[in-house]
């Protein structure tokens, strides 16, 4: 089809400008485009200037087209991103905009809506986080309201986030994108609204017999919960300090951290998953460099959580979840690169365990004053049966 590519898309903006207000034709005609453009793969970027204008007036919030041709030019919204090598246009970017009043309703386009917001953040990741207020305020209280499966695009949008800005500009881009996650003006922002539904969670779990009450939060939920925690605690545990101090301004943050951190480890046998569950083993393990008595009182509770996940995911003494990136194939798009780029620089997949629990414990025992001051103060609350067996992984 590509000799003929020319001919035939010049022909289309005529016929749309044509069919005026006969939506079916527009429909066939968006649906032509997406067709093409995922026969053309990367080379239909050169119509863009033709394709993207009649997308934004189907999407646009204010026109009356979209309540006709939002379905079909989402679709082809989606197609051409599957299919555009990075970087992306100033015009595809400022195409970005049209997504944002999407967000602040429940409504049927909101999933489709989520899935192009992806495509943005892993093909132009500092486009996507200069704009993570607009895209998170509108997200965080439809987590209140949604079923599972919309919640966890939402915190997965969160989570991309997070790696993206890692990945991009390191500490100095998560601390501003924190910033979004702490606060967010005229509405909930992301890391109050979770640490409040964990706190009710948590009480709820502290309920038993006929006065039990269910835990607000779906199982399934609250790891991806804990995963967002654990991802902020890994990158920079004294920004996560500063971002739960400043998330629940009126309380201490000794005390939120202790019913947090029995809630956290209490989870994690109920994560599935082993990558999530060493994300989370990760992040806990590595609040241990704050040096903080929150944490250092809860290390048989740690031994434990590091038995566990090392059983899990470690193979003849090698972490299983640790890949090599042998690149991708000659049918990779721009965004399945990107993709396999995030997948295999995850610290899930970089970071062998065993190796980094030992540096960890050491670096406490060291800022404890050494071995015997650490034994007295912390390793003599540990039960003996459970020194035993975490000796056993060879770890110190």
């Amino acid at each position: 089809i590509t000799p003929f590519a020319d001919q035939i898309i010049s022909l289309l903006p005529p016929l749309w400008d044509q069919a005026g207000e006969e939506y079916l034709m527009k429909q066939s005609i968006l649906g032509i485009l997406s067709a093409l453009i995922t026969s053309l793969k990367q080379s239909s970027k050169r119509y863009h200037p033709l394709v993207l204008p009649l997308i934004h007036s189907s999407v646009e919030p204010t026109s009356l087209t979209s309540v006709y041709l939002l379905e079909d030019a989402m679709d082809l919204w989606s197609t051409i991103l599957s299919q555009t090598p990075a970087p992306i246009s100033t015009e595809l970017v400022s195409l970005a905009q049209n997504l944002f009043p999407m967000f602040a309703t429940a409504s049927d386009s909101l999933r489709k809506a989520l899935e192009i917001s992806e495509l943005y953040i892993l093909l132009s990741p500092h486009d996507m986080l200069a704009s993570a207020l607009a895209i998170l305020s509108p997200l965080v209280p439809l987590l209140q309201i949604l079923k599972r499966e919309a919640q966890g695009a939402i915190l997965g949008i969160a989570e991309l986030l997070i790696q993206s800005a890692l990945l991009t500009g390191g500490i100095d881009a998560l601390t501003q994108l924190t910033s979004h996650l702490v606060y967010s003006p005229g509405s909930s922002a992301l890391l109050p609204s979770l640490l409040s539904d964990l706190s009710s969670t948590h009480t709820a779990h502290q309920t038993t017999g006929p006065k039990r009450r269910q835990p607000p939060l779906d199982p399934l939920v609250e790891t991806d919960y804990l995963t967002i925690l654990s991802r902020l605690a890994l990158a920079s545990p004294a920004l996560f300090v500063q971002a739960v101090r400043a998330s629940v301004p009126d309380s201490d943050v000794e005390g939120t951290m202790k019913w947090l951190l029995t809630e956290w480890l209490g989870h994690v046998d109920n994560i599935g998953h082993p990558e999530r569950k060493k994300m989370v083993c990760l992040g806990l393990t590595s609040l241990l460099s704050t040096g903080e008595g929150w944490i250092l009182s809860r290390l048989q509770e740690l031994m434990g959580l590091w038995m566990e996940v090392v059983a899990e995911v470690c193979e003849d003494g090698c972490d299983s979840l640790v890949w090599r990136d042998e690149g991708g194939d000659e049918e990779e798009t721009a965004v399945d690169g990107r993709r396999r780029e995030v997948v295999f620089r995850d610290p899930v997949h970089t970071i062998e365990l065993k190796v980094f629990v030992r540096e960890h414990l050491q670096g406490a025992i060291a800022a404890s004053g050494g071995s015997e001051a650490f034994q007295a103060r912390w390793v003599g609350d540990v039960d003996q049966d459970v020194l035993v067996e975490f000796g056993k992984l060879g770890i110190l």
